[in-house]
């Protein structure tokens, strides 16, 4: 991206790495659970492959919507997977920050949760 793009149209990203103790099919689940508990719409983006964005209606005024994508790959022969999570905001400074920062980490403690009631 140039210079240029990012000053006019800033985006911050954010990437988490999770390692949950269930196949992937499993840990897909966890996170569409997760996506479900905190009422954020998530949609498939191929194998392996999950696109989750919160609920544009329950922010503040001005705050844009956590975007994020979930890739699920297994490891150890399947018996436990993966989970990359990379969540993008638009927009920039300390607010945007704090609302990147907190939305990812109430995600991925969802997802957390979820594989754990799974039996992960």
């Amino acid at each position: 991206m140039s210079r240029l793009k990012r000053i006019l149209n800033p985006e911050r990203s954010e990437r988490q790495e999770l390692t949950v103790e269930l196949g992937p099919e499993q840990a897909m689940e966890a996170c569409r659970g997760a996506a479900r508990e905190l009422q954020w719409a998530a949609t498939p983006d191929g194998e392996g492959r999950l696109k989750v964005m919160e609920d544009f209606t329950k922010l503040h005024c001005g705050d844009a919507p956590l975007r994020i994508q979930i890739e699920v790959t297994p490891e150890n022969g399947g018996s436990r997977s993966k989970v990359d999570v990379e969540g993008t905001l638009p927009g920039a400074g300390g607010v945007t920050n704090k609302h990147l920062t907190e939305g990812m980490m109430v995600f991925v403690l969802y997802v957390g949760r979820k594989a754990k009631a799974l039996g992960g």
